[in-house]
């Protein structure tokens, strides 16, 4: 049944087309499936529960994103014992159903997004702590480099969106990363993936039609999902949850090497920070006891640059004669996402644009994300928000908005958005005497203003 289910949801599609509704029988399947993988979700997070021996206190899960019926159900586990919990989960789904959790209900399952404060490393400089709607207690944190070497590791990471997509050349050099690094970086990354292929993973083989099947899509996921543990472990063990000093250093390596395997994820703290926390979530942060009106800038650059590699590379696997409106709203996210980071970097004054990315964002999110499950029809979306003219493909669209941001950004130095992230705030404790002197001189104020 399952497999069945597996089959309609991947013909449908997560990010299905605008303008092809769906019909009543796939929509009441998609139903019935997201119904049936939160509760098998549920039980199989039990089962691992139980087997360690952990209580809810311990260890539990959340879901984050869109959780429509078209969309794909991420979750995050949540403790000092995720990577062990998630392995036990994704193992003994396929032991059951010889499938994995992608394919039969388009679930992922993560352990890098964010933290419980609960036995956590005390001593780590780079915890900000987090607010949400379910809870007003410090019980989460996420994790935003403060240092340029700590910055660079992350920025290193969300720059192989951009190599992966061939928007960078071998002539590339930013803030003493260059060309070279980043393709070496890949080809590590790329050859303990085949390494773990060849020596780890099982080949999936279930009937089908009458006919068995080996794939190799299937021994990615699983090879990919192994190395998220394994790397995950690490971090978990020997940084995150442990209360000695630690390498700041080795922890965002461990972190972004997570966050590279899992399976539809953005490589670096930053942006899971930024779109997940911040705009999704709508998240309060703070740091150090005070309250961080802004994440720090890195988080929002990072932001910037896997948006750009994500929406080029949606659109190159993208058929060219698909509909160019019903593609361009489809990822409007991507594009929206791109303009809010760049808005926030623009008030930190990172960088300098004669653009209003504030006013752009203000105008996107009314008339272009307002809309985005409507017609394309729809008269009410500016389609010239997204960049979008008769005479321009649907790739030149998308070539014209990484060509307008990334020499913005590629001017920035981090020498610069360090400052601009920290910067120190008084500390001078405004006493009640004190207010009632400043309304004082507002009230002397105003009145002889009414007198001239």
């Amino acid at each position: 049944m399952l497999k069945e289910y597996s089959k309609q949801i991947n013909k449908v599609g997560k990010e299905r087309c605008i303008d092809v509704p769906l019909c009543e029988q796939s929509k009441t399947g998609l139903e019935f499936l997201g119904s049936a993988r939160k509760l098998i979700i549920h039980d199989l997070f039990q089962c691992a529960q139980s087997k360690l021996k952990l209580t809810n206190k311990d260890s539990s899960y959340r879901a984050f994103g869109s959780t429509n019926i078209t969309s794909d159900y991420d979750l995050t586990i949540l403790g000092g014992n995720s990577p062990e919990i998630a392995e036990i989960m994704f193992n003994a789904f396929i032991k059951l159903f010889h499938v994995n959790t992608v394919w039969a209900m388009d679930t992922n399952i993560y352990i890098g997004g964010y933290f419980t404060n609960y036995k956590s490393n005390k001593t780590l400089s780079s915890k900000i702590m987090l607010y949400d709607s379910i809870t007003t207690k410090k019980e989460l944190f996420t994790l935003s480099p403060s240092t340029i070497p700590t910055q660079l590791i992350m920025l290193k990471y969300a720059l192989l969106k951009l190599y992966e997509v061939k928007l960078i050349t071998s002539e590339f050099f930013f803030n003493g990363i260059s060309y070279t690094h980043i393709r070496e970086l890949h080809e590590n990354l790329a050859s303990a993936l085949e390494k773990n292929l060849l020596t780890n993973t099982q080949s999936l083989s279930y009937k089908d039609g009458g006919h068995t099947s080996y794939t190799k899509h299937h021994n990615d996921i699983v090879s990919k999902y192994q190395l998220m543990f394994r790397y995950g472990r690490e971090l978990y063990r020997n940084y995150i949850y442990e209360n000695n000093s630690i390498d700041e250093l080795k922890m965002f390596e461990l972190l972004c090497k997570t966050n590279y395997y899992a399976i539809d994820s953005y490589y670096t703290h930053g942006a899971i920070n930024c779109v997940v926390f911040e705009i999704q979530g709508n998240n309060q942060f703070q740091k150090n006891k005070r309250c961080l009106k802004n994440l720090p800038a890195i988080d929002y650059l990072c932001t910037v640059i896997e948006n750009i590699g994500d929406l080029t590379n949606n659109i190159q696997k993208e058929n060219i004669r698909a509909n160019k409106k019903g593609l361009l709203l489809k990822y409007s996210k991507y594009i929206y996402r791109i303009y809010y980071a760049m808005a926030k970097l623009q008030k930190l004054r990172v960088i300098q644009s004669s653009t209003d990315f504030t006013l752009l964002t203000t105008r996107i999110k009314k008339h272009v994300l307002a809309h985005r499950n409507d017609s394309i029809h729809n008269k009410n979306i500016q389609w010239g928000l997204l960049q979008y003219k008769d005479t321009r493909t649907i790739k030149q669209i998308v070539s014209q908005i990484a060509n307008d941001i990334l020499p913005i950004i590629f001017h920035i130095s981090l020498n610069n958005t360090t400052r601009a992230s920290y910067k120190k705030r008084s500390t001078r404790k405004i006493t009640r005497a004190l207010q009632c002197k400043t309304i004082r001189k507002r009230k002397h104020h105003r009145k002889y203003i009414k007198r001239h």
